[in-house]
C-alpha cells in the first residue's frame, strides 16, 4: 500500500516516489503497462519499478559526471541519488566537488544531506555514513 513520508511525499513499492502526472492520475507505468498504484503494487511490480528507477538514475548519474569513478564510488552515488533524487544531485555541491576531482571534500558534502533535528536524522546520518564508507571502499 502507498505510504506517506514526513514531508507528505507518497511512496509505493520499494520506495518509489509518486510524482507529477502519476500523482494526479493515480496511474503509473511499470514495464510499459499502466497500473493504478493507489491500491498498492505487487512484489513483482515493485521490483520492476525499482529496476526502472535505477536505470533512470544510472543514465542521469553517468550523464552528469565529467570524469570516471570506480565501481564503489558509483554505487555510493546510486544509493545517494535513489534517496535524494536525481534533480537534487544535479544541483548539488557534491556533484560539483566530484567533477572538480576534489574527492577529499566528498564526505562532508554527503553529510550536508542530513537534516539536523528532523525525525529521521539518525537514519539519514547512518545512510550518509554508509555512502561515505562505500565511496572509500577500494574497488
Amino acid at each position: 500500500m502507498p505510504k506517506t513520508d514526513q514531508v507528505g511525499l507518497i511512496a509505493i513499492g520499494l520506495n518509489h516516489l509518486v510524482q507529477g502526472e502519476d500523482l494526479k492520475t493515480g496511474r503509473i507505468t511499470i514495464d510499459g503497462v499502466s497500473v493504478d498504484w493507489r491500491q498498492g503494487v505487487s512484489k513483482q511490480q515493485a521490483a520492476s519499478l525499482l529496476i526502472q528507477d535505477l536505470r533512470k538514475n544510472d543514465y542521469g548519474i553517468v550523464r552528469l559526471l565529467k570524469g570516471r569513478l570506480n565501481r564503489n564510488q558509483l554505487l555510493a552515488l546510486h544509493a545517494f541519488v535513489y534517496n535524494v533524487g536525481l534533480g537534487a544531485f544535479e544541483g548539488s555541491t557534491l556533484l560539483k566537488r566530484i567533477n572538480e576531482r576534489r574527492f577529499d571534500e566528498v564526505p562532508a558534502e554527503f553529510m550536508r544531506w542530513v537534516m539536523p533535528g528532523s525525525p529521521n536524522e539518525l537514519t539519514l546520518r547512518r545512510r550518509r555514513q554508509a555512502e561515505i564508507d562505500l565511496w572509500h571502499t577500494p574497488p
